[in-house]
């Protein structure tokens, strides 16, 4: 019996990544895009094949130190790591294409958007609603799938917000030396490498 992980694989008409982005705040238009910190799988699915952190140079340095906190990209790793827009938006094209997951989408696209190119082929899913989809398991037995798309639009219940999920699932990373984007890649991993255990811990949950 095909596994819902699997499922994803089979459906997907492109390599699949994980991904996590890093902002001085939450308005894709008074703030700016810092990084973007990407997980690619093997063909499969079921090993990480490579991971890699883009860091955009900043035009405003009081942005930057202001939400530092959050993102935790210093003065000295932007001036050391820190591309230029040009630079930034041609790696990011390499890097970001085909079946992406990430966890509030719309959010991600919009910083994301101005440095991707139009013929870019990225499709941006939301890994904590396919958690919810797998818990539910009814999208197994549907035979007119055809792409992620599909699963996603087939549940329709409120999807929890990831830090709820992370917490929910005990899912941390305590490495002082990665970027919080990196941490939230490392977590979205996580999700994918369990997305065929999750619907028992939630049946464990029941009784």
């Amino acid at each position: 019996m095909t596994t819902f992980r699997e499922l994803l694989v089979e459906k997907s008409n492109q390599p699949i990544r994980l991904l996590s982005t890093a902002t001085t705040g939450l308005s894709p238009i008074e703030d700016e895009l810092l990084a973007v910190s990407v997980i690619t799988l093997t063909t499969d699915g079921s090993k990480r094949a490579s991971n890699q952190t883009l860091i955009r140079k900043t035009t405003s340095d009081e942005k930057l130190l202001k939400s530092q906190e959050y993102h935790g990209i210093t003065r000295e790793k932007m001036m050391i790591d820190g591309m230029s827009d040009e630079l930034f938006t041609q790696s990011l094209a390499q890097l970001v294409t085909g079946e992406v997951f990430t966890y509030n989408p719309a959010f991600q696209a919009a910083f994301l958007q101005p440095y991707m190119g139009h013929d870019n082929e990225t499709y941006l899913h939301n890994l904590p609603q396919l958690v919810k989809a797998a818990e539910m398991r009814s999208v197994m037995l549907e035979k007119e799938i055809k792409h992620i798309s599909d699963i996603e639009k087939r549940y329709d219940g409120k999807v929890p917000g990831f830090k709820r999920l992370c917490d929910q699932y005990e899912v941390f990373c305590a490495n002082p030396a990665l970027l919080p984007c990196e941490v939230s890649c490392l977590q979205l991993q996580w999700f994918w490498n369990h997305l065929d255990t999750i619907p028992a811990l939630v049946q464990l949950e029941l009784f």
